[in-house]
């Protein structure tokens, strides 16, 4: 999560939620927003280290909690083309604004 935005998603989402839980978890977008997502525990991909940071996938399978099914690391790079509404372009910043929370 990059946005403070989604940061707050994040946060409303895994209230409830125990820590180690949460850390497992993906932040879904397009279809699936507004939720977490894992992947099944016994998948090559949750068993990854270090854990890829996007991830494609097929469908959700609603079970104890929403599975992501057909899984595959994706690379950042592809998003552009993939799924151009997910992808903000813009020019190299000079120099990056101070951030205050």
């Amino acid at each position: 999560c990059d946005s403070p935005a989604e940061l707050q998603l994040l946060r409303d989402l895994s209230k409830d939620l125990k820590p180690a839980l949460v850390r497992r978890a993906y932040l879904a977008a397009e279809q699936g927003r507004g939720q977490l997502l894992w992947l099944r525990p016994g998948s090559r991909l949750a068993a990854a280290r270090p854990r890829p940071p996007y991830i494609s996938f097929f469908e959700i399978q609603h079970a104890k909690r929403p599975y992501m099914e057909r899984a595959s690391a994706a690379d950042p790079r592809w998003l552009p083309d993939a799924s151009p509404s997910l992808t903000r372009l813009s020019a190299p910043l000079a120099e990056l604004p101070p951030l205050y929370d």
